[in-house]
């Protein structure tokens, strides 16, 4: 999904022209009519260029904000910097693994997906939009290397729903997929069953599939008992056809990866899972949360083929990101009590909603607000979204 751009509102589009061919620099001219198109040479980052002048004056000069612009680029280090400017951000081409911390927007590698994007048929990510919107959206994928021990490699594919945005970023105040993992780490959420059970259905119209695992649990958590979130998913559909998770992988000792720079992570994760049971000549999907550096998951997926199975596939809800943007967000705040609203899961509706730490025993709902009426007001008094929202009533704002 689009993090900051309302593409229905669409005024600006910014082509980084040295990184795309020529065909992606055309279709704007000849089929976004009304909608002013700048072309920039590729710019040497390493240089102290002002980015913030060079926005301001691109915006100027279409004379709109950020949240009616983007960029297309197929170059991913000018992405990374443009990403923390509120403007919207689209890549051509094929996702490398080392981006991943700074997934944009939408990723394209043909003219009929970027018509797909424009068009908002392709909605974004899978796990995102069905958080948001109860939509279905698209998996992320790229591909990755593993080596086991003895030198012998595997080209493997992993599978993404989204971004997520750690405890203490500033983008968890408006990221209902960040808020809903969070809550999946202590309790069932049916957001996160549902979009594992569409994920794993996608991957298996494309492959062949024999049995489903996961990243098991620390043995600290299994002796302080604490909730075994994978163990909690249904995946309906999937065990209609007999395909349900099982325990092929269990941790042997507990670690941390907190404060570890990527050599650390892997040399801590080295060794600490085991196979239980048969996986030789199995194709698996191995499933996670968060995707942080990789390196247990890929752990993981090398413990599985060094017991010889035959194909591992990793899907995770979202990869976590290290954007952050030099804007401070100003938070919406409760009428009755002043004091912020955040953005929390009501267990009645099991719905994301918009309250403040008193709403339930203010004498009436006005002090909540829905996820969509909540961010679009925090976007508005962000001066994110212009007054126009055909949903909504502006007196809520």
């Amino acid at each position: 999904m689009w993090k900051w751009t309302q593409i229905n509102h669409l005024k600006l589009i910014i082509l980084d022209c040295e990184s795309l061919n020529q065909k992606y620099i055309d279709f704007p001219y000849q089929h976004l009519l009304g909608v002013d198109v700048l072309k920039i040479e590729s710019l040497d980052i390493d240089k102290n260029i002002d980015l913030d002048a060079l926005i301001a004056n691109f915006l100027i000069m279409a004379q709109c904000q950020s949240y009616e612009a983007i960029v297309i680029s197929g170059d991913m280090t000018w992405l990374k910097k443009v990403m923390s400017y509120r403007i919207g951000t689209l890549f051509v081409g094929h996702l490398q693994q080392k981006d991943l911390k700074y997934m944009p927007d939408f990723v394209v590698d043909s003219i009929d997906s970027l018509v797909d994007v424009l068009s908002e048929k392709d909605k974004g990510y899978s796990g995102e939009v069905l958080t948001f919107e109860n939509k279905k959206g698209s998996l992320l994928s790229c591909q990755t290397e593993i080596v086991s021990d003895d030198g012998k490699k595997y080209l493997t594919e992993l599978y993404f729903g989204g971004r997520y945005y750690p405890e203490k970023h500033q983008y968890l105040l408006d990221d209902a997929l960040s808020y809903m993992i969070l809550k999946f780490k202590h309790e069932y959420v049916d957001i996160i069953d549902i979009f594992f059970d569409e994920a794993i259905m996608d991957i298996r119209k494309k492959e062949k599939i024999d049995t489903l695992t996961y990243i098991p649990p620390k043995p600290q958590d299994i002796e302080k008992k604490r909730f075994q979130r994978f163990l909690s998913l249904k995946l309906e559909r999937n065990a209609q056809d007999g395909l349900m998770l099982k325990d092929f992988l269990s941790c042997q000792c507990d670690f941390s990866q907190k404060g570890n720079d990527l050599a650390e992570r892997r040399k801590t994760v080295k060794g600490v899972f085991r196979v239980n049971g048969d996986v030789k000549g199995k194709n698996i999907i191995l499933i996670d949360d968060v995707f942080s550096s990789g390196s247990t998951m890929i752990e993981a997926m090398k413990t599985l083929y060094e017991a010889g199975a035959n194909k591992v596939i990793a899907l995770a809800i979202a990869v976590s990101q290290m954007t952050e943007s030099p804007f401070a967000y100003q938070k919406l705040v409760c009428s009755y009590c002043q004091e912020p609203m955040e953005l929390m899961y009501y267990r009645k509706t099991h719905k994301l909603l918009f309250g403040c730490p008193h709403y339930y025993s203010h004498p009436d709902q006005k002090s909540m607000m829905s996820l969509r009426l909540g961010i679009f007001c925090l976007k508005k008094r962000n001066r994110l979204y212009d007054g126009s929202y055909d949903m909504m009533n502006r007196e809520d704002c």
